[in-house]
């Protein structure tokens, strides 16, 4: 009992950590696992109903107005198609990819503790403002409205998934993949994997001196 009392305060400290965090930050809205919760509830609440061939709704978003939460490795225009071919008989039950449910990981990652924040001190370049998930393997980041709204513009026509994704042949691409995207009282977020240095890459690098850090497996100059 003494453990769990323990943990149950421990807790209660990290949320309020966080929550003072955001408000010195002027984030507003959820806490960072809620707010990916009901991105990742909306985003789902849209694949059943792409899923229900008894459903004879879909709502979809118009040109230029961004849904609030997207998965931007999700192709819905392709699941749009695949849903109505099925009604001719074209295809059978599709298949997900490893891609399309890559907000779920975010998810997961977001919810299986409490997420970490990072202030970026009065030396960061960018001032960007951010949290890390529990194992520090993700990175939630706002982002401005345009930028959100040009994400949009490449997701709706699923041109970001098919540049982004093995079956759209962009496994040559260098972009760090966005798995999770979405707008909460009027701030706009995105989730991605947190930056690193391949192995192979990192093994070949010359020892740490004072000229090079490590900034979480991502090597900053000194």
């Amino acid at each position: 009992e003494l453990c769990d009392l323990d943990e149950t305060i421990l807790l209660g400290w990290r949320k309020d950590m966080e929550r003072a965090f955001m408000n010195v930050h002027g984030i507003k809205g959820n806490m960072i696992d809620q707010k990916v919760r009901d991105a990742v509830g909306n985003i789902e609440d849209e694949r059943k109903l792409l899923r229900d061939e008894d459903s004879l709704h879909y709502r979809e978003s118009q040109p230029g107005q961004p849904p609030n939460a997207m998965a931007p490795l999700l192709c819905m225009s392709h699941m749009l198609e695949q849903r109505r071919a099925r009604f001719i008989g074209v295809y059978g039950q599709e298949v997900e990819g490893k891609y399309d449910v890559a907000h779920l990981d975010a998810l997961q990652k977001f919810t299986e503790g409490q997420a970490v924040p990072f202030d970026p001190g009065k030396n960061s370049r960018s001032k960007a403002k951010f949290f890390f998930s529990p194992d520090q393997s993700m990175i939630a980041k706002q982002i401005r409205e345009t930028e959100y709204y040009t994400l949009w513009s490449m997701v709706s026509d699923c041109s970001y998934s098919l540049r982004l994704t093995e079956d759209g042949k962009g496994t040559s691409s260098l972009l760090n993949p966005i798995f999770l995207a979405f707008e909460n009282a009027e701030q706009y977020w995105i989730i991605i994997r947190s930056e690193f240095v391949p192995k192979i890459v990192a093994d070949k690098l010359p020892p740490k001196s004072k000229w090079q850090r490590d900034f979480h497996k991502d090597i900053k100059p000194g």
